[in-house]
């Protein structure tokens, strides 16, 4: 069984709240342990970065980037450095996912399109190197059973993928 932190910027995105109930549903219903770290949940940074690493989560799952604005000392995103395998929903191609997805993306990291429409990501971001469009999560009815069914397609592949059990 993984230990799961999610992490959610319920501040920009207000339909992150309803997206991570449904999730912690999903994950619930997997048994899985996880724990919801909202990035603006601190002031500094660096203090919601700590709060990551205390955890030492094996996954770090994200909404909308969240906490890809973290940066280290050399200006790299934080999360690249942390020994996990990390599941990011993104809706689409928001503009302000563009000062983000230009810099060095871990290996590790997995992108999965929940619009279902490819928006053809790996094209505008060179280290994009792992996206998939699987499914829908729409952000108006996230907990709606077609959302939750897209949610558990996605988890099923990202589990295959990184090589964990689904548990």
């Amino acid at each position: 069984m993984a230990k799961i932190v999610l992490l959610i910027n319920s501040s920009r995105y207000s339909y992150h709240t309803a997206v991570r109930s449904m999730i912690a549903s999903c994950l619930r219903e997997c048994q899985q342990h996880f724990y919801i770290l909202d990035t603006n949940s601190e002031a500094y940074d660096h203090r919601c970065l700590a709060k990551i690493k205390k955890e030492n989560p094996d996954i770090l799952l994200t909404l909308d980037l969240a906490g890809f604005h973290i940066r280290t000392q050399a200006g790299e995103n934080a999360l690249n450095m942390l020994p996990t395998k990390n599941l990011n929903l993104v809706w689409g191609n928001k503009p302000e996912y563009a000062g983000l997805l230009h810099k060095k993306i871990s290996l590790s990291m997995l992108f999965y399109d929940v619009t279902g429409i490819d928006h053809h990501l790996p094209a505008l971001y060179s280290d994009l190197l792992y996206y998939k469009v699987l499914g829908a999560i729409p952000p108006e009815v996230p907990d709606s059973p077609q959302a939750k069914e897209s949610f558990a397609q996605i988890w099923a592949d990202f589990t295959r993928e990184v090589l964990l059990s689904e548990g």
